[in-house]
């Protein structure tokens, strides 16, 4: 399995004596491709974590809903004759 695919079809195509101007342009195109993946990346971490944060308020959001719903069940039991 190749690892650098692109990089060695490069080299391949330029017959592996490619002009150091060219190799430079081809690391800079990966680069840019790397921090735009890294950028998506970190983007969807951020989003999980929103996510995860948002999901704990819901379940403590449900837990206060059932006390209260529980006390006024309880004050209804009480208050009948």
């Amino acid at each position: 399995m190749i690892h650098t695919p692109r990089t060695d079809t490069v080299l391949v195509a330029w017959d592996l004596t490619p002009e150091p101007k060219v190799l430079i342009e081809h690391a800079r195109e990966l680069e840019r491709e790397l921090n735009a993946a890294n950028s998506i990346i970190r983007q969807q971490q951020l989003l999980d974590e929103e996510n995860l944060g948002l999901r704990q308020r819901i379940k403590r959001l449900e837990i206060h809903i059932d006390r209260l719903a529980l006390e006024r069940w309880n004050l209804a039991k009480e208050s009948k004759p």
